[in-house]
């Protein structure tokens, strides 16, 4: 593994720093992401792979693959990502359907994420081998990364962030160089086109690369421009494959007034109420990571009030990092490149230019935790001193630093596997979810559904009978719809249920009626 990296990116570590990092890395995440190896599938894993999807169990389904939109088991059509699904497909050729196989490469890409960013930080701050390493290790042990790694689904984001961050490290070669390098151009124009295969959400780094190259070197603004046309270049031709490989138009995914009241919304003093809700969100999230939720949901984050902590927390956040970015010349350099990573990373997920179905999400915060993890790090060297080129962070430190970084650790890594466990299948998720969010409407439904779907299988077990199942799936259902009493689907399958146990059937009847008000085309209902 070493000696293939090294001619990517190997620069600013000598070789044996490079081993160690690779070793200690490796051991740190493999410590704390093993218990996800034991894990089943979990909540969306059908768009990427699983007993119910047919592309991606045979390498031999490439052309499908690379000519249609995920689609989930109703058939509906989302976005397109084949590169997740092409490495979904490799594994499920050589191993079978086996969900602890791609937990096992789940983290084994995470590792690779973590490695580049390493050498990415120890370039840009030009061979800071120690303060980078110890930012790197805050950032792989953050608690909100578990939705990132132990699920199946997500490895798009993996995926987009190995790529994203192996074309950053060719822009700071080509910079450091100050020649013109046509190798290392094409190497960032196709890492580039390889991240938005993953995800299209790799544009983010359209903005977050090229003011990192500014802060730099402020001489550089030609190669930040010219680096910028290039990841847009990448995304257009992006485009272009798609236009020219998919059939059909995605189906754009209807949101109700629960997964965001900005739904249809296009009041712009909205929108920066909810810019600043969810800013504030995200600081909380990344600084004090103690609940992670799959989904949230209106109720959970208080989108449009002015008053909220949130709303303060989020309006001071932007305001003082943007003014401490663009006018404050005396700020340590690692503190701006926080900042750029923490609002650049959460720019597409702020309900600004777009609502966000289920208003925020921990995965969201990838790329934003960067900023957090390089600023708690500047606070540590502050206070207790980082020697730049040495490897061992621990004998570098106070006592008093040792036991502050040993505190911080012991808390992550506890959070990380707790949570770990909680991805193990549907049913644990959406059940532990309930009770860490009792007011999103959209977890009780889920919950209730897959309770309905394991009936409706006879895949009954734990101790629990049918008829418990069925008595739990009401319950959690009335739960959603005394959250959101117009909630098509959970008015429908709370019809069905009632129907199927022949209970209440005059309520059953108006909760189907209802429902069909709010979908008359529901040909089911």
């Amino acid at each position: 593994m070493v000696q293939f990296l090294k001619p990517l990116f190997l620069s600013g570590m000598n070789k044996m720093q490079y081993k160690k990092a690779c070793l200690f890395l490796g051991g740190i995440i493999l410590l704390i992401y093993f218990n996800t190896f034991r894990n089943g599938y979990a909540l969306d894993d059908e768009l990427v792979t699983g007993p119910q999807n047919y592309q991606t169990q045979h390498i031999s389904n490439l052309k499908e693959i690379l000519t249609e939109w995920y689609q989930n088991e109703m058939g509906n059509r989302y976005e397109y990502r084949p590169l997740v699904k092409i490495s979904y497909a490799i594994e499920n050729e050589i191993f079978g359907l086996e969900p602890g196989i791609h937990h096992f490469f789940n983290v084994l890409h995470y590792f690779l994420a973590c490695l580049v960013l390493l050498v990415f930080l120890t370039d840009f701050f030009k061979g800071n081998f120690a303060f980078s390493l110890l930012a790197v290790l805050l950032f792989a042990i953050h608690p909100s990364h578990t939705e990132v790694v132990a699920s199946l689904k997500n490895r798009d984001i993996l995926l987009s962030w190995i790529f994203s961050f192996l074309a950053g490290i060719q822009l700071l070669r080509i910079q450091s160089n100050g020649e013109f390098s046509l190798t290392k151009w094409i190497l960032v124009f196709v890492f580039f086109y390889l991240a938005t295969l993953s995800k299209r959400d790799a544009l983010i780094f359209v903005f977050v690369f090229p003011l990192l190259i500014i802060l730099r070197n402020k001489t550089f603004l030609r190669h930040a421009f010219v680096s910028a046309l290039f990841i847009v270049g990448a995304y257009l031709l992006l485009l272009l494959t798609m236009k020219v490989a998919l059939s059909g138009e995605p189906e754009h995914r209807m949101l109700d007034f629960f997964e965001n009241p900005l739904y249809a919304d296009r009041c712009i003093s909205n929108r920066i109420l909810a810019a600043f809700n969810s800013a504030g969100f995200y600081l909380i999230q990344t600084v004090f990571p103690f609940r992670q939720v799959c989904y949230y949901g209106y109720n959970q984050i208080p989108l449009l009030e002015s008053g909220t902590l949130y709303f303060f927390l989020g309006l001071i956040w932007v305001v003082g990092g943007m003014v401490t970015i663009f006018f404050f010349k005396r700020i340590p350099l690692h503190v701006k490149v926080g900042l750029v990573f923490f609002f650049g990373g959460m720019g597409l997920y702020l309900n600004f230019m777009r609502p966000v179905p289920g208003i925020v999400a921990d995965r969201f915060a990838f790329v934003s935790s960067v900023g957090t993890s390089l600023l708690l790090t500047g606070l540590i060297n502050y206070f207790f001193v980082l020697k730049p080129q040495s490897f061992s962070v621990w004998n570098n430190l106070k006592s008093s630093g040792k036991y502050f970084i040993t505190c911080v650790f012991a808390i992550f890594i506890f959070l990380v596997v707790k949570r770990n466990n909680e991805w193990k299948d549907k049913e644990t998720l959406f059940r532990t979810d309930c009770d860490n969010a009792p007011l999103s409407a959209k977890l009780h439904s889920l919950y209730a559904l897959e309770l309905i779907h394991q009936f409706r299988n006879a895949e009954v077990g734990g101790g629990t009978n049918p008829q418990e199942k069925i008595s739990t799936a009401k319950e959690h259902l009335r739960q959603a719809l005394a959250i959101y009493p117009d909630y098509a689907n959970a008015l429908s399958n709370l019809g069905y249920l009632l129907l199927l146990t022949r209970e209440q059937l005059p309520e059953a009847r108006k909760l189907l009626e209802h429902s069909i008000q709010l979908v008359p085309d529901n040909a089911e209902v």
